[in-house]
């Protein structure tokens, strides 16, 4: 049953999020939980530069990583070829890649997982697991994406977003970044304990009012 009266809720956005049929997650590093899991992945080829999270869902899904190195421009450079059967994980470091570099790499490495983390309005090319991460781009209290042509073998339970929110409101109402950045750490600390989990219907909500041509514009006029 759906409660109605008591007093007015937030109020729910009408517009679409940018990847409105992608698997709706509770951050980016279970995104990728979210594929190696569903994909049955078991070995995965890392870049040594490369931020800690994606190590540790590695390690929370207990596959086995291997390292491998990058050229000055950002390509990867391997000894020799991926073992039969293992993964390759690609990290669009700064959005730099072309879909032609994109999908060459995938001719190469056909199990493949592209890293856009850092690259959110460069939409994944067809066939291509990907991994989004929305807090890196909006003032959300988390969510991410991941774009999988496979589901889990069970729904994910919800999460929940309302305690993420204290360094987002604070800094809404006038306060500085600095007053309330120590709760922004905190909240970004939480994220190394929790599990895969559907994306929370507040962060839904929020990213339905996101007027993204704008964002992008901004985005690209600061670079």
């Amino acid at each position: 049953m759906k409660e109605i009266g008591g007093y007015l809720e937030l109020e729910r956005f009408s517009g679409e999020e940018y990847y409105p049929d992608a698997v709706a997650v509770n951050n980016g590093r279970c995104a990728l939980r979210y594929i190696l899991c569903a994909k049955g992945i078991r070995t995965l080829y890392l870049p040594v530069f490369l931020c800690e999270s994606v190590r540790d869902a590695c390690r929370r899904e207990n596959v086995q990583t291997v390292p491998y190195h990058i050229g000055p421009d950002c390509m990867p450079e391997f000894d020799r070829e991926p073992e039969a059967g293992a993964w390759v994980y690609i990290v669009n470091y700064f959005g730099q890649f072309t879909d032609e570099q994109i999908l060459s790499l995938h001719s190469r490495f056909p199990r493949l997982i592209l890293d856009h983390v850092q690259a959110f309005f460069h939409r994944p090319p067809a066939e291509i697991d990907t991994v989004y991460s929305c807090r890196k781009f909006f003032g959300v209290p988390d969510g991410g994406y991941a774009v999988t042509d496979v589901s889990r073998l069970k729904p994910l339970p919800k999460d929940r977003s309302m305690e993420r929110m204290t360094h987002l409101l604070g800094r809404l109402e006038g306060s500085t970044a600095g007053e309330f950045y120590s709760a922004f750490k905190e909240n970004d600390r939480s994220f190394a304990q929790i599990e895969p989990r559907a994306m929370s219907s507040l962060t839904h909500n929020l990213l339905r009012g996101i007027r993204y041509d704008d964002v992008r514009a901004r985005r690209e006029a600061n670079y």
